[in-house]
């Protein structure tokens, strides 16, 4: 590959909020199969594997598709473009980079060839019909495109040859043409023919993938290709980062890049000042690399000890990896030392707020607020806190003022629209979710199909997609049974590990794991409409009051449960046990109850417990053991994170399950299998603010908090039901 890998680039993504990508080019493939492995995208391409090897091919690929301007029938957060655009013909170049603005919602990343043909492999067999242009050339194009050049950088081969340009773009939605051009970045240094064949017999050795150690920045590999170096992808994070406004990060120093970092100035002969070594640092730390920035706050504090940038950013990442101790000690030493940064305030009372002390935090948030009054994310941090404590209306109030100062703010408007959930205003907080869509916070399918209204649809069809978790699909897909009578056809795309269970319980639905919105249209062409699944909710059934059947509609796998409940054992209840929950730190904090907590539930006699809980908790579990003296069966042959179906069948085979808020909960109540539900203070915002009872489930029993994070109460009352239920 003469492109960036997926570690390297992977952080540059995050710090974007990306997730769907499309790869184009003849890299596509082996690139896209990078990033499919992180599961944490959605991986499209176009003329990787049907081109490999063959120029000509990607060139019909693009030429057909990317300069068609309905070639792409939806839009991607990030589209790269490998080496694709050099192949096309002057003529139909200009409008490709417009496809490309128009379909790119956050991010390109797009790789040119700049050497002669012949010399370039991509470009041997393309025969393009115009010469190869130089760099500038191609950034005045991308410039005049409406594109915003976030970095670019120019790599040359060991003979000096200019071979490929490296550029992070962003589309410009407000550009105007003829925009002034950035000259390239200045490429690398000649490097000696010995030392390049060096080079490269490392980076072959590491598969192209890590710089060894010594290697130069630019060494070629056997082909003559040029290995990337991985600061273009650290460049353009460090940007991305920035302009996300990313909440828990070190504010910018004035002067916000070093003018000689570290390791350059070594290279001039003098030793960095510590206010270089701390805008080095705090650039590291901006674009994710944390870990790196570390040592140099640590320098910095060596020359200066009271430094409060340095002592806020050892804070900080000591709050990432979960040493909340000591990100409290050295963010409260960073107020001492200068209390005036609002950001200083607003972190603190993030790590106060997650450390259950809300008092404590509200000063903290206070605090924040009063040197920052219009600064909208503490406003918002504010509206968290308050939530979590149960001051509903007033967390309202404060994510209404965030979003007066920001009206863009997707955090606050998330947060206000499940508040309004919560409370039961149906109306406005679906209102408020809908805006989502409006603001690119959530992303369509990218179907040339308009949305469904909730019409019949009597010689029509509609595509379901989901763009939630399988938690909230779950709860919402009972509703696919209202579709009978009302839309002719349906095909409903989703998580792939849910097409098993939910083909079983809707054998008149086409379930489908995602794909190309493309080859979706081309398999079904009949399908006339669209909507999110959980827009069904919205659409079908706005209040959950109004559910006439909580029952069970999943259907397990009938010969896994008779299997599961033999492995279990006859003649003691079996109680199936979850305790942990949540995407987020905050949720995960707020939701779990550490397994050293449920002493009154292990301690009941003669009843077989079993691990429903995702993830490896070995320790936990092997020290809860000890200390109350219990077995808590962990089935390895059940792996709910690559078989929901096997794991549908272990929720079934248990006499009861004893679970926090999480997906076990939702399968179990799809399943119909009676469920004890431990809920925090404020819950998510389906399980309402009161009520032992869901509308959504009929065999769960919610076991709700009086105080915050006081599990006392919801672990005795679940204790008592399960020795009712049981005749323990």
């Amino acid at each position: 590959m003469h492109c960036l890998s997926a570690e390297d680039l992977r952080p540059a993504l995050k710090a974007h909020g990306a997730r769907s990508l499309l790869g184009i080019g003849q890299d596509a493939t082996a690139l896209m199969s990078q990033f499919a492995a992180l599961a944490e995208f959605e991986c499209f391409e176009l003329g990787g594997a049907a081109a490999s090897g063959n120029g000509k091919a990607v060139a019909g690929v693009v030429s057909g598709t990317l300069a068609d301007s309905g070639g792409l029938s939806r839009d991607f957060d990030v589209i790269f473009c490998l080496d694709a655009l050099a192949l096309m013909p002057s003529d139909e170049l200009s409008r490709a980079l417009a496809n490309l603005k128009r379909h790119a919602g956050k991010l390109c990343y797009v790789t040119v060839g700049l050497a002669p043909e012949g010399e370039n492999p991509i470009l041997v067999s393309a025969a393009p019909s115009r010469a190869v242009q130089p760099a500038q050339w191609w950034l005045e194009q991308f410039q005049k495109t409406g594109f915003d050049l976030l970095d670019n950088r120019v790599a040359r081969d060991a003979a000096g040859q200019d071979q490929w340009l490296h550029v992070f773009l962003a589309p410009n939605r407000a550009a105007k043409a003829g925009a002034k051009a950035v000259a390239p970045r200045k490429a690398a240094p000649k490097i000696p023919p010995e030392v390049a064949a060096k080079a490269a017999e490392i980076a072959a050795a590491k598969a192209g993938q890590k710089d060894a150690p010594g290697t130069p920045a630019v060494a070629a590999n056997s082909k003559g290709t040029p290995k990337i170096p991985p600061e273009v992808a650290a460049k353009a994070a460090e940007i991305i980062a920035a302009k996300a406004a990313q909440e828990n990060l070190p504010e910018t120093a004035p002067d916000s890049r070093p003018d000689i970092a570290p390791d350059m100035a070594a290279e001039r002969g003098r030793k960095a000042a510590p206010e270089e070594i701390l805008r080095a640092a705090m650039e590291l730390h901006r674009k994710g690399a944390g870990q790196k920035a570390a040592p140099l706050y640590e320098q910095v504090l060596k020359a200066k000890a009271d430094d409060p940038d340095a002592l806020h950013g050892l804070g900080m990442i000591a709050m990432d990896s979960g040493d909340h101790a000591e990100s409290e000690r050295l963010i409260r030493a960073a107020i001492e030392s200068d209390g005036g940064k609002a950001s200083f305030h607003s972190n603190l009372g993030h790590l106060l707020a997650v450390e259950g002390r809300p008092d404590e935090a509200f000063e903290a948030f206070a605090r924040a607020i009063a040197l920052a009054p219009d600064v909208a994310v503490a406003h918002s941090n504010l509206g968290n806190a308050l939530r979590d404590s149960g001051r509903i209306y007033e967390a309202e109030e404060a994510f209404g003022r965030a979003l007066e100062l920001e009206p863009g703010l997707a955090m606050a408007r998330a947060s206000l629209a499940q508040m309004k959930l919560l409370i039961g205003n149906y109306d406005e907080g679906w209102a408020e979710l809908r805006w989502g869509f409006e603001s690119g916070a959530r992303k369509w399918y990218g179907l040339p199909l308009p949305e469904w209204d909730g019409a019949a649809l009597a010689d029509g069809g509609l595509v379901l997609w989901g763009d939630w978790g399988i938690g909230d699909q779950l709860m919402v897909l009972r509703l696919l049974s209202r579709l009978s009578g009302r839309v002719a056809r349906t095909v409903c795309v989703c998580d792939q590990r849910l097409v098993p269970i939910l083909a079983r319980a809707f054998p008149e639905i086409v379930f489908q794991a995602p794909c190309d919105p493309l080859q979706l249209r081309s398999r079904h062409p009949e399908m006339t409409h669209q909507l999110p699944i959980c827009d069904l909710a919205r659409l079908l059934c706005p209040d959950p009051k109004d559910l006439d059947d909580g029952g069970a509609f999943l259907k397990p796998d009938a010969a896994r449960v008779a299997a599961l409940k033999a492995r279990y054992g006859a003649g003691k209840p079996v109680v199936g046990l979850a305790w942990r929950g949540g995407a987020f730190a905050e949720t995960k904090a707020l939701r779990s109850v550490p397994l050293a907590q449920w002493a009154p539930i292990l301690g009941l006699p003669d009843v077989t417990f079993v691990s429903l809980q995702n993830g490896d908790h070995g320790p936990e579990i092997a020290a809860a053991e000890t200390a109350l003296e219990v077995e808590i069966l962990v089935d390895k042959t059940v792996d709910q994170m690559r078989d929901l179906d096997g794991f549908a069948a272990q929720v079934a085979a248990m006499d009861r399950i004893l679970s926090v808020d999480c997906t076990c909960v939702h399968l179990a109540g799809a399943l119909g299998v009676a469920t004890e539900v431990l809920l925090p203070l404020v819950p998510d915002w389906r399980w309402g603010l009161s009520g032992e009872t869901s509308p959504w489930y009929d065999s769960l029993k919610l076991h709700r908090q009086v105080k915050a994070r006081d599990w006392g109460r919801p672990l005795a009352a679940a204790r008592q039901a399960l020795q009712a239920a049981c005749r323990i």
